[in-house]
């Protein structure tokens, strides 16, 4: 399991493209103005590791360091 926060002043608009990253088990939503929480299950941690790197590109809009990578 883990969780993701995100916050931006235009958090609310990546709501819709977030949840494409999340699987059946994950969820996302906005807690407050500007801020996003997303929490991602996984039946282990490599297929939890993948959705992680895919929504930390998503949000950052560039790759995640290569620690996270290899």
């Amino acid at each position: 399991m883990a969780d993701v926060i995100f916050a931006a002043t235009d958090a609310e608009t990546h709501l819709t493209p977030l949840r494409r990253f999340l699987a059946e088990t994950g969820g996302t939503s906005p807690i407050r103005p500007g801020i996003l929480f997303a929490r991602i299950l996984a039946p282990d941690s490599f297929v939890l590791r993948q959705s992680l790197i895919l929504i930390m590109a998503y949000l950052n809009g560039a790759a995640p360091s290569k620690t996270w990578i290899l």
